[in-house]
């Protein structure tokens, strides 16, 4: 069945691309989409559009990859949409699709390149009304908290943006935070001291503004750690020269959330406080925390690349920038603290125990347990190896859904045998039993799986392939037999609505070519690499938010 607009914009909106293929690309990247997502844009009515975009990005239970192809078709259609009406429609919805300062930031980014390719400078007019209207929206307590942990993105700043888009600081109630976007924070201090207050509708958003201003000045730690305990001021806000203080880092530790906390290791590694004891043992202590790591929702392949991360030493997976680093590493003598490693490898094994069902199918997973892989590192994460990657992932589906059942591919090209893993099985359990069953060679076609189940007459909703590459399951490099043997399957079985996703750890680029021309809905996903998008994108497809 071929897609209509609007699914080929929620496809694109996923994948960054019309054909069913998710593979990772640089944000910049985008530009090379505009004459495709103008094509696309071009019969949408400013309310579909809107109602489309809003689907997507305000929803809970829709976890895109990333928001930067839904904002770059957002500066897309504020760029080329003829129709007036349409266009004022959809600017004026800016403050309202563009809830935080890094979705702002994001979408003035790409107004901005777009402008460029069509040789003007600066902002169009309609992104400067955006953007006035943006601004004017924000409560002062929002605009305190935009000081305080964004200043800027993209090489572009809110007072770059107010001076681009002339905004009136009067008019838009921007006249208490000129001096903090304007001036230096020992000037903009003593101007918010001397403001009336009669120029502030909450007394409480000037006391925290004086705050931050005092603490992006302070000198003396104490001060510092009573400022950030009394506001829980953010590490944003504090000048560089003490954040090589533990103590600093020791009233910052709890006022991060999980992410931010597995986040900051690298950069007190880099500072030299990672070994101070009082702050280590205060971090490893937070790190364990189970109830933050349920609350932040942190899914085990996102645990691991963490850990791979801290057991190897290796930070980059990119080559000149794992040299840089390690020469960095040597001519500072930095070092590492084992012991907040080891932590967070114990945090990613039990975070299998704090999994919940999203989906509510019935899977297959096949994975490749050839000797090989284990040592073979995904594209990626160069940290992590194959075997790890793929038990990761199948364990995260065995353990968080009630029916999942889980093969590995054997030398015998029609034959998988299925692994014995037990309810509640620990990934130790679930590693020590794939490592037990490694062939030194495996036949791997993609369509088994397929065939193995048609055969058991088994019902299954989604088929999950885990392989290092899927070139070697599908040598001529076309989707058709694939395409033929789900149909099959679809219609033997009386389900219409079964997935079939293949996960290519180790290539770039996809294995199989599609028709450029044709955008079909043919139930077939192909996903390169690994990270900790991986699942957001398994997961969308299987449930069908995209096609």
């Amino acid at each position: 069945m071929e897609l209509d607009q609007v699914a080929r914009l929620k496809r694109y909106f996923f994948l960054g691309k019309l054909v069913p293929v998710y593979a990772p690309r640089k944000a910049d990247g985008l530009l090379e989409d505009f004459d495709s997502v103008k094509q696309l844009l071009a019969g949408i009515d400013g309310d579909s559009f809107l109602a489309l975009v809003k689907s997507q990005t305000q929803r809970d239970e829709i976890q895109l990859p990333r928001r930067n192809e839904v904002w770059f078709a957002y500066a897309v259609y504020l760029s080329t949409c003829e129709r007036a009406e349409d266009r004022k429609k959809v600017y004026q919805a800016f403050p309202e699709l563009a809830g935080s300062a890094e979705d702002m930031f994001t979408i003035v980014h790409y107004a901005t390149l777009i402008q460029n390719k069509k040789g003007s400078k600066g902002l169009s007019r309609t992104v400067r009304k955006a953007l006035t209207l943006w601004y004017k929206s924000k409560s002062e307590s929002e605009l305190v908290a935009m000081f305080e942990k964004n200043r800027g993105m993209y090489g572009l700043r809110h007072k770059d943006l107010i001076a681009l888009s002339h905004i009136n600081m009067e008019k838009v109630e921007l006249s208490c935070l000129h001096g903090a976007l304007f001036k230096p924070a020992a000037k903009a201090l003593v101007e918010n001291e001397n403001l009336e207050p009669a120029k502030w509708k909450d007394p409480l958003c000037q006391e925290r503004l004086k705050k931050i201003l005092e603490l992006k000045t302070c000198k003396d730690p104490a001060r510092a750690c009573e400022l950030i305990r009394s506001d829980k001021l953010s590490a944003g806000s504090v000048p560089s020269g003490l954040l090589r203080k533990p103590e600093v880092w020791q009233a910052l530790i709890p006022q991060m959330n999980y992410s931010e906390l597995l986040s900051c290791i690298f950069p007190l590694t880099d500072l030299k406080v990672i070994g101070h004891r009082v702050l280590s043992g205060q971090l490893i202590k937070e790190i364990g925390n189970v109830s933050s790591l349920k609350a932040a929702h942190v899914s085990p392949v996102t645990m691991l690349i963490h850990a791979k991360k801290l057991q190897t030493k290796k930070r980059y997976s990119e080559k000149k920038k794992a040299m840089y680093y390690a020469e960095k590493v040597k001519r500072n003598n930095i070092k590492d603290n084992p012991l907040v490693g080891s932590k967070v490898m114990s945090m990613f094994k039990s975070s299998f125990d704090h999994l919940q069902p999203k989906l509510g199918l019935k899977l297959f997973i096949a994975i490749n347990l050839q000797t090989s892989y284990a040592t073979k590192s995904v594209i990626n994460q160069t940290q992590v190896n194959c075997t790890e990657a793929a038990i990761a992932l199948a364990l995260t589906y065995f353990r968080s859904e009630a029916h999942v059942d889980v093969y590995k591919y054997t030398p015998m090209q029609t034959v998988l045998e299925k692994l014995n893993w037990a309810q509640g099985i620990s990934y130790d359990d679930a590693q020590a039993i794939c490592m037990s069953k490694q062939s030194p060679k495996n036949a791997q076609r993609l369509f088994v799986p397929l065939w193995d189940a048609m055969k058991k007459k088994e019902v299954y909703d989604v088929f999950l392939i885990i392989v290092p590459s899927a070139a070697r399951g599908n040598p001529s490099c076309k989707p058709d037999k694939l395409i033929q043997n789900l149909i099959d399957y679809r219609t033997n079985m009386k389900n219409e609505r079964t997935r079939f996703i293949v996960v290519n750890l180790r290539r770039y680029s996809p294995s199989m070519i599609h028709d450029q021309t044709k955008i079909h809905d043919n139930g077939i996903l192909e996903i390169c690499g690994f990270g900790d998008k991986t699942i957001n994108i398994i997961n969308a497809f299987a449930t069908h938010l995209f096609s």
